[in-house]
Parts: C-alpha cells; sequence; structure tokens
C-alpha cells in the first residue's frame, strides 16, 4: 500500500483518447504516413480548405525517394487542405499551410525561402530549411503559432466535451493510482471542464491548476507592450481563482510561464544547414559537422572553426549569403553551411526584466509560481529571479517550483537548494535516448560521438542532477508530463527510471540516481506538501484522508533485492479517494 500518486505535472484533460486523427506516438516511414493520413482525411469528411489536424506525432519519420522531406509527405495527402501534425515541441505543415502563415501584424505572407530570413528572421531557427532555403514541414515552437495557433486547444482536448473527455481522463488517473494533480498550462476552458466534473458529483482527483497564457512570442516580437500587460494577466488570472475559491476539489491558484523551449526536440543535425538548439546557454554553441554512414547511422566529421576567415566573411556578408547558389558554393568548398558560421549563445524565451517582473507580481498576487526551464542559462536566470522574489512568496505562503531542470550548473544547482525551489521533474526523460543524447556534440567538442556519454563531460555530469538537487535543499516532486510523448502518465516506469537511468545497457549520469525512499517520497509527500495539503494528504498516518492505493507487488522490496528493473511493470489493484473505490484491477479468472 502507498499514498495516492501525485503527478505534479500533467496536462491532464488532454490525457482522453482524442477525435482528432490521432498517430499515438507511433513513427511510421513517411511511405506509410502518407495512405494512413490519406485514411484520416476521408474519415473526416473535411471540406476543401479545412484543416486536418493529426495528434500524436512523434519526428523521424523515415524518408523515401518519392518523399524527400515531410512537406513532401503531407503535400501528397493534400494540396487543398492545409494539414499539421502536433507534438509538445514540434509540427509539421504541408505547402498549403505554409501558405497561410501570418506575420506579427496578424497579415498573411506565407512562409518560405524568401520570407524565413526578412518577416521571420527571429524564428529561422525554428524552421528545418532544404538546401534551397525552403520550410521542408518541421517547424518547432513559437514559429508555429504563426502557420496555426491552436496548439494548446488542439493537444490538450480543450475542444472535447465534457462529459465525454473527464470520465475518461479520471478512468486513466485513477488506473496509474494518480488521486492529486497539478495542471500546468490551465486556461478558462481548462476550468470548466474540470468544474462540470466536480458538480457531477463524480470527481475522483484533487487539482490545482497553473494558469498559462503571458503574451506571444515577448522576445521574438520585441513587443515595447510586454510588461505594461503583466498586470492585465494578475486581474485575469485572480478573477478564475475568485471564482473557484470555494471549490472542494480544485484550487485555481498558480501560474506557469515558459523560460526557453525543448531543449532535447529542436536540434536536427541532418538538414542543410544543421539547426541549433531552442534556447539559451551559458557557454557558447558549437558548430558540429555531421554525415550519415552508409547505414544511416549518425557520424562526425569535425566541427566548424568560427574563427577562419571563410567564417568571418560569411558573418560579415550574411545577407549575401541567403543566395542559393552562393550557399551552395561556399558549402562545396569548405564542406559546411554558411550559416553555421554563427557565433551564439542561443536565446531564451523571456529577457531577465521580464522574467523577474513576471515573478514579482504574480507572487505578490499570491499565485504559486511554476516555471518551465531546461537550459543552464534558463535555469541562472530563474534561480536569480526566483533568489529575487523569495522573501515575498515565504511571506505570503506560496511556492516556487521548475518543471524538468533538465541541464543545470552544479553552483545554481546549490543556490536552488538554499532557496528551497521545489523540482517537478519527470524520470522518463533521465533515460539515455539516443535522440536526445546527440544534443551533445552542440554543447562541447567531441573528437568522436562514441564519446558522448564520458561521464567527465559537462553535459552528463549535470543532466538531470535530481540527487545533488534534492541533497542541496530541493524538494523533488514527480511529473509525468503526459500526454507528451504517451497518453498514460507511466508512474512505475518512472519510478523505474529514478532508480536506474539505465536504457539498453547505458546509464546517464548515474551519479544522480535515486533510492526508492526517494522516489515514492516525491511521488508523493513532497507532491502533498507542495499543494499545501500534506496535512491530509501524503502519507499513510492516523487521522488522514485515505487518498490509498494497492499495488500488485512490493516495489520497495524489488528496490532492495537488486530488482528495480521489474518495478515498471507495477499494476495498480486498487485506488481509494476520499475514502472511497474509484478503481480495482479487474482480477484473471
Amino acid at each position: 500500500m502507498l499514498p495516492g500518486l501525485h503527478d505534479m505535472h500533467v496536462h491532464a484533460t488532454g490525457l482522453a483518447e482524442p477525435s482528432l486523427c490521432n498517430l499515438e506516438g507511433e513513427v511510421k516511414p513517411m511511405e506509410e504516413l502518407v495512405p494512413f493520413l490519406k485514411n484520416c482525411l476521408e474519415r473526416e469528411r473535411l471540406p476543401a480548405g479545412e484543416w486536418l489536424v493529426v495528434v500524436g506525432w512523434a519526428s523521424g519519420n523515415e524518408p523515401s525517394d518519392r518523399y524527400k522531406n515531410m512537406r513532401m509527405a503531407l503535400d501528397a495527402v493534400s494540396d487543398t487542405h492545409p494539414i499539421v501534425l502536433w507534438s509538445s515541441h514540434s509540427a509539421a505543415f504541408n505547402s498549403a499551410a505554409f501558405a497561410q502563415a501570418r506575420d506579427l501584424e496578424g497579415q498573411v505572407v506565407g512562409m518560405n525561402r524568401e520570407t524565413l530570413p526578412t518577416v521571420y528572421a527571429d524564428y529561422r531557427e525554428m524552421v528545418s530549411v532544404d538546401e534551397t532555403g525552403e520550410p521542408t514541414g518541421k517547424v518547432v515552437e513559437d514559429a508555429r503559432d504563426f502557420i496555426r495557433d491552436t496548439v494548446f486547444e488542439d493537444l490538450m482536448g480543450l475542444n472535447e466535451a465534457a462529459d465525454y473527455a473527464m470520465p475518461a481522463v479520471a478512468k486513466i488517473l485513477a488506473q496509474s493510482g494518480i488521486t492529486s494533480i497539478q495542471d500546468p498550462m490551465s486556461v478558462a476552458r481548462t476550468l470548466e471542464m474540470y468544474d462540470w466534473y466536480e458538480k457531477s458529483g463524480e470527481m475522483s482527483f484533487r487539482v490545482r491548476a497553473h494558469f498559462y497564457g503571458q503574451p506571444h512570442a515577448s522576445v521574438y516580437s520585441n513587443d515595447p507592450d510586454v510588461m505594461a500587460r503583466i498586470p492585465e494577466h494578475v486581474a485575469h488570472f485572480s478573477g478564475l481563482r475568485d471564482k473557484y475559491r470555494d471549490s472542494e476539489f480544485i484550487q485555481a491558484d498558480g501560474v506557469k510561464f515558459f523560460m526557453d523551449g525543448g531543449l532535447y526536440g529542436a536540434p536536427r543535425p541532418f538538414p542543410e544547414p544543421p539547426t541549433l538548439p531552442i534556447t539559451g546557454i551559458i557557454g557558447e554553441f558549437k558548430q558540429p559537422i555531421f554525415y550519415a554512414r552508409e547505414d544511416g547511422s549518425l557520424d562526425l566529421a569535425g566541427y566548424v572553426d568560427l574563427d577562419s576567415g571563410a567564417c568571418v566573411d560569411a558573418r560579415d556578408n550574411f545577407t549575401a549569403y541567403q543566395d542559393f547558389d552562393r550557399a551552395s558554393g561556399f558549402a562545396e568548398e569548405h564542406g559546411y553551411h554558411p550559416a553555421q558560421c554563427v557565433k551564439t549563445s542561443g536565446q531564451l524565451g523571456h529577457n531577465e526584466d521580464y522574467v523577474n517582473e513576471y515573478i514579482r507580481q504574480m507572487t505578490e498576487a499570491g499565485f504559486h509560481v511554476h516555471v518551465h526551464s531546461e537550459s543552464d542559462l534558463a535555469m541562472r536566470t530563474l534561480t536569480d529571479a526566483f533568489e529575487a522574489n523569495k522573501e515575498t512568496a515565504d511571506r505570503l505562503g506560496v511556492t516556487q517550483t521548475i518543471a524538468h531542470a533538465t541541464l543545470v550548473h552544479p553552483d545554481d544547482a546549490q543556490r536552488l537548494g538554499k532557496l528551497g525551489v521545489y523540482i517537478s521533474t519527470t524520470y522518463n526523460w533521465m533515460l539515455p535516448y539516443p535522440d536526445n543524447i546527440a544534443v551533445i556534440p552542440f554543447f562541447e567538442e567531441l573528437d568522436s560521438l562514441e564519446g558522448m556519454y564520458n561521464p567527465a563531460r559537462y553535459f552528463i555530469r549535470n543532466v538531470f542532477p535530481v540527487k545533488s538537487l534534492l541533497d542541496a535543499g530541493s524538494p523533488l516532486a514527480w511529473g509525468s508530463d503526459a500526454p507528451q510523448g504517451i497518453r498514460d502518465p507511466m508512474p512505475f516506469a518512472n519510478m523505474q527510471a529514478a532508480l536506474t537511468r539505465e536504457l539498453d545497457g547505458q546509464v546517464l549520469n548515474a551519479k544522480e540516481r535515486l533510492n526508492i525512499h526517494e522516489v515514492i517520497a516525491s511521488m508523493t509527500i513532497e507532491g502533498a506538501r507542495l499543494m499545501g495539503h500534506n496535512d491530509r494528504l501524503g502519507s499513510i498516518e492516523v487521522g488522514k484522508i485515505a487518498d490509498l492505493i494497492i499495488l500488485n507487488q512490493n516495489v520497495v522490496e524489488l528496490a532492495q533485492q537488486d530488482q528495480a528493473n521489474r518495478i515498471g511493470d507495477t499494476l495498480v489493484d486498487l485506488t481509494l479517494f476520499n475514502g472511497r473505490v474509484i478503481y480495482e484491477r479487474p482480477q484473471p479468472q
């Protein structure tokens, strides 16, 4: 038996099976993807010009002779319907969709080789292009909004009816043993769905909503009014908080924003030119030169000499090298694209002044602040802001939480510990997936890709340093981040990952493994403490509310018997919420 689990970063309304076309995370080769999407289009019977919206996309679809990139594949599905394939931090579009792209003033200009270096100059690293400079289909982060700005509604199930979505959400949570959640991207519609479920009398989980909706692309658009609009958000969020103040199971008292994008999701080594991670870093990005072996695997040929005469010329004459013929001649002569001559430390989603002011105003208004932060520069900037507002947060009894904390400089890990900032993290992300680790050559110069896992490297030493953060004083809280990647929150697969950090015999930053008691605490009592109900929930004690689960195997014994690799198979036999049974696993006859 364990206390009911606390999932402190889950987009719960997106857990229900969507009515939209759904790839369910399967990476189909493009030759298989095209007929699959054609079937979706035929099934939905969309009028000409209507969007085909597809969720559950995971990039990496294998090209073919017919379909050399995603744009070509999606154009083969339809040239009259704009098409979007969504994942959490990226999307793929067809030509009809790119033609609808708008500029910052909302005028349709199209996204193409002419507008990318001009209209969308601040976003060009977010758009994958071919050797001619035309988009190949994949677009990441904020650049997606110029083409279709409904990623939130499409991915989070907010267009579904509450009477369909909420019982389905509750079933998934109950069979996972999850009885309390934090929804980190809530809007008015999200609260309406939770409210409907509570009023139905069937509510089977507790939720803290963190409101999301700061001004769009505040840094990239150079919006002069971005600071002035923060009070509007405070007022709007305060109104929503007041509306649900008397709710028994809904706490509408948090806010969330993004410091940066996905550290792993953006680098693309194969396009010409390769693109960098969409974030800012403490150092300066390297410019690796990749090539594909005969078997299609990635290899490293070396690095661009950014101080060479050729690179200095490319930077000084950046506009001239937008010309395809000139860029191609440069690449043929030097072995890399002139765009790889850029010297950059990247860019965060917001500047320091905005981050500090946003946190200051939200903290003073009594909101718990929850921030997506992945890179070391994002973590440092956010640590400064939390430090500046710590006294106010403590005085008002509100929490400061960082979601993900992917790469943390050791100095900042110690500072965060002293501040007592909560770390809400997804243990499944801490496995050494090759596609994720491929980001390392952009951070450090390697002799070969075979040295990426060297524990002496800065990135490996400091990637997901959860044990160091915990030892320094930062409480850990688990968050599945579902439905990103997969609709199932998978709590026990996450538990196993926190203990082993192992995949296919490879271990990622072994010194940061947690023990079983630390992991259980992060999934129970620390989540309860973060939500402010640890006096009533989060542990098995006389007098506390009976949010309890019974498992089919003893995870503590498995960990202590060196069988942690079996924990991921754990099933929930029974879930109690508020003293009533909400789930019983069917037993084999």
